[in-house]
């Protein structure tokens, strides 16, 4: 069970390195499917760390998670406003 667990950390981690390559590639290119794409990666990535793992955490892991969580949110709404990329 230790070994499925590490493999699926290995893959969210995957995901979130290839969600934020998309997102940086398309905001540097201002191509608007490479960003809408890495934002969905991005968000299916973030459900899964929510519902699946975020189960197995004591509660001041997930207060600290989501904290970090909210403010990766806050970021990319600030990255979004700060360069336009809304037009």
């Amino acid at each position: 069970m230790v070994l499925v667990s590490k493999r699926f950390r290995v893959y969210a981690y995957t995901l979130l390195g290839v969600s934020f390559f998309f997102i940086i590639l398309g905001v540097w290119g201002r191509n608007k499917t490479e960003r809408w794409g890495g934002l969905i990666i991005l968000g299916i990535t973030l459900c899964r760390i929510v519902f699946v793992d975020i189960s197995g955490l004591d509660v001041v892991f997930k207060i600290i998670t989501f904290i970090v969580l909210g403010l990766l949110f806050l970021g990319a709404s600030y990255v979004y406003n700060r360069f336009g990329l809304d037009k």
